[in-house]
C-alpha cells in the first residue's frame, strides 16, 4: 500500500547548449516543471514535458502547474493506493491534462519502484536492460552544419535519425543527408507543417528510402492523413494527433498512419498503449517510443517504456541543456546530471 503524503513542484529554466528549432519555431531557454511524491519516507521524482507555449500540445508549464496544485492534488492529499495503475482512475474526474497527469503517474512509478527495491523497467514489465536508441536533429542553419551535427550522432553511435523538416528545409536537406549517409535508417519529423495541398512535395520524400514521415498534417486531421496515405509509399507516423489510446483506435479504423509515436510524457506511464490497446500484431500497427525534449533530471521515472516488449527503438534526445536550471536567484539545482538535488524546497504544494 502506497500512502502519499507530499507533492512538491519545481520549476526550473534551463539555457540550451545549442537551439533546438521545429517548424513551431526555434527555442534558446527550456523551462520545465518537476516534481517530487512522497510516502512512507520513499521519494519519487517525475518530469513533466508541456513546452512554455502551446505550440506541441495544448499543455503548457504553467497549464500542468496550475492543474496539478490546484486540482489533482485535492484527489491525492491523503490517498492510499495499492498499486501506480489506480492512479488514473483516481484523476478521471479530470478531463484531459495527460502531460499534467503523465508527470504524477511517472513520479508515483519511481515512487513505487523504489518502494519495492526493483528498477523501474522492471516494474513496468520490461524485458531488458537496454535498447538501441535513434536521435532526433532539429533545423540546423544551413545543410553543412546538419551534415556536421548527423555525422556528430551517428560517430556516437545512434543507430536512427530523425530530421525536422518544413516546407524550404526538406527536400534538398534529404537529398545531401542521404548521399552522405546512403545507409543511415532515415525518417523525418514535420510536426504538422504540411497541408494536403503539399501531397506532391510529401510524395517526393519517397525516393530517399524513409523508414516514416511523422505528423506531416494538422495535429487534429485524421482524414487528411488518411488521404495523403493513399498517395504516398513512405508510412506515415502519428505524434500530436494521437493523445488517448481510443484516439489510437479511431487513427487506425480511418486507416491515417501505419505508425504510431507513443510517449510516456503524453499517455501516462500506467500501461504502454501498445499493450493497453492491442495496436500491435495481425492487422495492427507498429508503435515506436518516443521521446518529448526535456532536461531528464528525472530521466528514472520518464523514459519506462522502451525496455518494454513491443516498443523498439525509440528516439531520444540528445543532451540539450546545461547543468544549472533556476526557479530564482534562491531556489537552484545541484549540477549532477539526472539527479534532482534541491538546495531548498521547492513551491509549496505539499500536505502532511
Amino acid at each position: 500500500m502506497i500512502a502519499l503524503e507530499r507533492l512538491s513542484l519545481y520549476l526550473v529554466e534551463l539555457p540550451l547548449v545549442h537551439p533546438f528549432a521545429t517548424s513551431f519555431g526555434e527555442e534558446r531557454v527550456r523551462r520545465a516543471l518537476l516534481l517530487s511524491l512522497e510516502g512512507d519516507g520513499i521519494r519519487g521524482w517525475g518530469e513533466c514535458v508541456a513546452g512554455a507555449g502551446p505550440w506541441y500540445s495544448p499543455e503548457t508549464v504553467e497549464t500542468a502547474r496550475h492543474v496539478i496544485r490546484d486540482f489533482a492534488l485535492s484527489f491525492l492529499s491523503g490517498a492510499r493506493l495499492s498499486h501506480p495503475r489506480e492512479l488514473s482512475q483516481l484523476l478521471s474526474p479530470i478531463r484531459g491534462h495527460p502531460m499534467a497527469k503523465a508527470a504524477l503517474e511517472a513520479a508515483l512509478w519511481d515512487l513505487y519502484a523504489r518502494a519495492e527495491g526493483i528498477p523501474l523497467w522492471r516494474a513496468l514489465g520490461g524485458v531488458r536492460e537496454e535498447v538501441p536508441a535513434g536521435v532526433s536533429i532539429g533545423i540546423q542553419k544551413d545543410i553543412p552544419s546538419l551534415l556536421d551535427r548527423v555525422a556528430g550522432f551517428v560517430e556516437q553511435g545512434y543507430q536512427r535519425v530523425k530530421l525536422k523538416v518544413k516546407p524550404g528545409w526538406d527536400l534538398e536537406v534529404l537529398k545531401a543527408v542521404r548521399e552522405r549517409f546512403p545507409e543511415v535508417p532515415l525518417s523525418v519529423d514535420a510536426n504538422a507543417a504540411y497541408t494536403l495541398d503539399d501531397a506532391e512535395r510529401l510524395r517526393a520524400f519517397d525516393r530517399f528510402g524513409l523508414m516514416m514521415v511523422e505528423q506531416p498534417l494538422h495535429h487534429e486531421d485524421l482524414l487528411g492523413h488518411a488521404r495523403l496515405g493513399k498517395t504516398i509509399s513512405t508510412p506515415i507516423c502519428l505524434d500530436e494527433s494521437i493523445h488517448s489510446p481510443r484516439r489510437a483506435w479511431e487513427a487506425l479504423e480511418l486507416g491515417s498512419c501505419r505508425i504510431i509515436n507513443v510517449k510516456q510524457g503524453g499517455w501516462g506511464a500506467s500501461r504502454p498503449p501498445s499493450r493497453s490497446t492491442g495496436l500491435l500484431g495481425p492487422g495492427g500497427c507498429r508503435c515506436g517510443a518516443g521521446e518529448c525534449w526535456r532536461p531528464g533530471w528525472a530521466g528514472r521515472s520518464t523514459s519506462p517504456w522502451p525496455p518494454c516488449r513491443g516498443l523498439p527503438s525509440p528516439t531520444t534526445s540528445p543532451p540539450r541543456t546545461g547543468t544549472i536550471g533556476r526557479t530564482s536567484p534562491s531556489r537552484h539545482f545541484g549540477s549532477r546530471p539526472g539527479v534532482p538535488s534541491p538546495c531548498r524546497r521547492g513551491q509549496g504544494s505539499g500536505w502532511r
